[in-house]
């Protein structure tokens, strides 16, 4: 919860005596350690996981506590809702696919018949297995990821020009019409709500 996820930090700035490079170092620890707990007992393939590294240098960005307490949020829930998912799937592959699609989420070329190349498996039957077992077929499953991507990217001030190109949209106007569809409401006026909490 928000509470605890604020204690946790408060806690951390004592320890680190404000230094916000400490707390930032905590805090990466903190992430790796629990993304680790996460992967144990899971035949996950190295592939299909976020590299450190790329955690590492996310918190590196982050600019004040405020963006540290929403990226920590952000960042829990997205591996409670992954180990959800991944505990959900009976067929392996499926769960192997969410993952690939939530790792490379920011490639503007990424398609189901690409994908399916790389698993080795046929494209419908990829599609039909998404779907049996996500509820969704590919695309959806692949704009569900951006665009949650792209809420979490505007939570920490990221320029909303900035945000479509890294979730995987070339074009700005059609990441526009895809947020505002999925959303209810532009990218800009998110952006601006969140600058009132």
């Amino acid at each position: 919860t928000s509470e605890k996820i604020g204690e946790l930090l408060s806690a951390m700035e004592q320890e680190a005596g404000g230094n916000e490079f400490q707390i930032k170092c905590l805090v990466s620890e903190l992430c790796m350690n629990l993304y680790r707990r996460l992967e144990i007992g899971k035949k996950a393939d190295q592939e299909d996981n976020p590299s450190v590294n790329q955690i590492l240098s996310e918190i590196n960005g982050l600019a004040d506590m405020e963006q540290v307490k929403r990226y920590l949020e952000g960042f829990i829930q997205s591996l409670q809702s992954q180990s959800q998912k991944q505990n959900r799937y009976e067929n392996p592959l499926a769960g192997k696919t969410v993952r690939y699609v939530q790792k490379h989420y920011s490639d503007p070329n990424l398609s189901l018949t690409g994908l399916a190349e790389t698993l080795n498996v046929n494209a419908s039957y990829l599609s039909r297995l998404l779907k049996k077992e996500t509820g969704m077929n590919f695309i959806d499953l692949l704009t569900e990821t951006r665009i949650n991507k792209a809420k979490q990217l505007l939570e920490e001030g990221k320029r909303v020009a900035d945000v479509g190109l890294l979730v995987g949209y070339k074009d700005y106007s059609y990441f526009y019409q895809v947020f505002k569809r999925v959303e209810g409401i532009a990218p800009t006026e998110y952006k601006r709500g969140m600058g009132k909490g």
